[in-house]
């Protein structure tokens, strides 16, 4: 879509003056107003892309009030139009955060460099906003989850000051909010940990092996309660945001396992109490939410409770009574549970908290958490094991969640990074090239001005004054010389005038042959041949010439630096395909990698180092070709060289011009008359 201008000016020969070069430079034109409350009207009712407003207007809102009401409510961007006079008023626009200033009278270069670089700036501000949603919102999910987790997720310094938890562990803690548990606990060594020794075997844990597993403690909530926790925990990587190094940070899990505890106890004490307090234990058993079982020395069951009975697909505890783990459900896994009971019976040591993966009677696979511990009689000999196991598939999920989702936001943090950063790489180099396009007009016309007076005076001289052979052969040398200077200047205006975008006949040969001359001296430098192999009757073509030439400079560029070495060769062929001409230049150079040539008209790609190239010169130069519906090719062979070809219509599509401003009329220009194969 075409961007939409809106021209605020009370002059009305500088209103017209705009409104002609902004429509030629081809974008669309909204007013011009002369009143900042009819500019206000307009924008209402009409997309608007860019506002070109004077500072001082006539009516109640001057540029400055007018500017500020936009940006209220849009962010289009603002380019004031200036005087020098107005210097004094250059501290309040500073408030408004204009994207440029334009002074008048306004220089056509100047209005097109400046509504460009506005208009790309503010696509790139929007693309900024855009990511930085993004992050927020990746952000937000992954605050979700971790707050959302089912189990309690911790992170404290090793001498116990709380760096960060979620809502699961200030629950479970005893507090409401995480910001409640955070005020009440300073001091982890005395407030939370009810026995020292534990803490000090969960810290020995850590410092050997970085990890605690299923570390089981009594913890104190903060109403004096006391819990029992299961803990997976490790040594944190260091971190900008603790401040800390690796040995000092404790992250990790937490679960609740007072319960179980509990049901452990009252298992073990059942045994030396009444009928009734067995009958009590029954109640109880069947009634917590751990699976409990356990198994004389031949690894028969001698009982469980009611959940583990139903996960083994009986309805009633007795029915296990007698039998073992090969006439269960999980037959498949028997042998394993056997080699872990037998392990446990002869060790006398208990195996706590240890994962594994069980298949249901329904086919569903749950994660569980199994500890088994010695059973002994009044003599404390070992005559079978206590078993239980609690179903931990939700933690597994939760905790792959949690690995996933800070992963993806390490990555997406990652790429939004180096995409900004490349995005501002691209407009600090664009600023750049914008800045040496004015300094090198100025200095051109600068050289001009003092050129012509030398010009006069050698040629006066020459007219009027009675030299000697060698003198006169001297001044005509000068004259040449001072001629050729005058050319190259007016070459380097050429390229810098923005293009007209208007279709003219052009001579490819001549328009070569200018191009070569810029290029003289570099080729000389750097001991670059050029070899001209020019068609005899090459037509002339309706083309835009400024823009073809663009295209021909950034080739022949590209060529001389690809030759690296002294002795280089360019070869410039033209010939003529049937309705279109042709344009081949080839280099001895260096060569493309196969994996490069796809990539090379991408923009801002260049196989350049970036104090040479800007990634931008065959990305134009390919579009300027596709609009004049021309092709242009490329063939390549690492350490044997390159060859670009364009080929171009001789007669175009139609007469209009290349921007859709109306064509200027044809001009033919004469063959050029170099010869064929000649050497420069």
């Amino acid at each position: 879509m075409t961007p939409t201008v809106l021209i605020i000016e009370d002059d009305g020969i500088l209103a017209t003056h705009l409104k002609t070069s902004v429509l030629e430079l081809g974008y669309a034109v909204l007013g011009p107003v002369a009143t900042g409350e009819a500019a206000l009207a307009m924008i209402q009712d009409n997309q608007v892309h860019l506002v070109l407003v004077d500072i001082e207007l006539a009516g109640k809102l001057n540029g400055i009030e007018t500017a500020g009401h936009i940006t209220r409510t849009s962010d289009v961007p603002i380019i004031f139009l200036t005087a020098f006079s107005q210097d004094h008023l250059l501290e309040q626009v500073k408030s408004i955060k204009p994207y440029g200033y334009l002074v008048k009278p306004v220089g056509e270069r100047e209005l097109a460099a400046t509504i460009s670089m506005s208009l790309h700036r503010h696509s790139l501000d929007c693309q900024l906003r855009q990511s930085r949603t993004a992050l927020e919102q990746s952000e937000k999910r992954y605050r979700r989850l971790y707050e959302g987790a089912p189990i309690g997720i911790f992170r404290t310094t090793l001498p116990g000051l709380i760096l960060m938890m979620n809502q699961e562990m200030a629950r479970i803690i005893g507090c409401a909010s995480v910001e409640e548990a955070l005020a009440s606990y300073k001091d982890l060594e005395n407030q939370f940990w009810v026995s020292a020794q534990q803490r000090r075997d969960f810290i020995n844990q850590l410092r050997k092996t970085g990890m605690a597993k299923q570390f089981e403690c009594r913890a104190r909530k903060k109403n004096g309660e006391i819990i029992w926790l299961s803990m997976d925990a490790r040594l944190a990587p260091p971190t900008e945001a603790n401040g800390h190094s690796p040995e000092l940070i404790i992250e990790g899990f937490a679960t609740d396992i007072t319960q179980r505890k509990q049901a452990e106890k009252a298992l073990r004490d059942s045994e030396q109490k009444t009928s009734n307090a067995k009958k009590l234990l029954e109640l109880v058993l069947d009634t917590i939410p751990v699976r409990l079982f356990w198994k004389d020395r031949n690894l028969k069951f001698l009982g469980c409770n009611r959940l583990f009975a139903q996960d083994a697909g009986h309805q009633h505890p007795d029915e296990l009574i007698g039998a073992d783990d090969f006439s269960m459900a999980w037959n498949e896994q028997a042998e394993m549970y056997r080699q872990d009971d037998l392990e446990v019976m002869r060790t006398e040591q208990a195996k706590l908290q240890y994962e594994e993966i069980q298949t249901t009677p329904d086919g569903r696979t749950i994660w569980l958490s199994t500890s088994k511990v010695p059973l002994r009689d009044a003599q404390e000999n070992v005559i079978g094991i206590l078993g239980s196991y609690e179903d931990i598939t939700q933690r597994k999920w939760a905790e792959e969640q949690l690995k996933v989702a800070n992963e993806d936001l390490e990555r997406n943090v990652e790429q939004r990074t180096l995409e900004l950063q490349e995005t501002q790489k691209q407009v600090l180099h664009a600023e750049k090239l914008a800045a040496i396009g004015k300094l090198s007009a100025s200095i051109a016309h600068e050289f001009n001005n003092p050129l012509q007076g030398i010009l006069s005076i050698l040629k006066g001289l020459r007219k009027r004054a009675v030299l000697e052979d060698e003198d006169r052969y001297l001044l005509e040398a000068a004259i040449t010389e001072g001629d050729r200077i005058r050319d190259l200047i007016r070459h380097l205006q050429d390229f810098n005038r923005p293009s007209s975008g208007r279709k003219a006949m052009m001579d490819v040969h001549k328009s070569l042959n200018s191009i070569l001359l810029l290029h003289k001296n570099d080729f000389k430098s750097k001991r670059i041949t050029v070899v001209l192999n020019y068609a005899e009757q090459l037509p002339t073509i309706l083309a835009v010439p400024d823009q073809i030439k663009q295209v021909f400079l950034n080739l022949l560029t590209n060529a001389a630096d690809a030759c690296q070495q002294p002795g280089g060769v360019i070869t410039v062929r033209t010939w003529q395909e049937e309705d279109r001409i042709a344009v081949a230049i080839h280099d001895t150079g260096i060569g493309i990698k196969t994996e490069e040539l796809e990539l090379l008209f991408q923009p801002f790609y260049t196989t350049k180092p970036e104090v040479k190239g800007t990634g931008l010169g065959l990305s134009v130069s390919y579009g300027i070709v596709n609009r004049h519906q021309g092709e242009i090719r490329v063939t390549s062979q690492a350490d044997e060289g390159t060859t670009f070809t364009v080929v171009l219509p001789i007669k175009g599509e139609g007469v209009a011009s290349i921007n859709g401003c109306p064509s200027a009329v044809a001009e033919n220009s004469p063959q050029n008359s170099d010869r064929a194969g000649e050497s420069a």
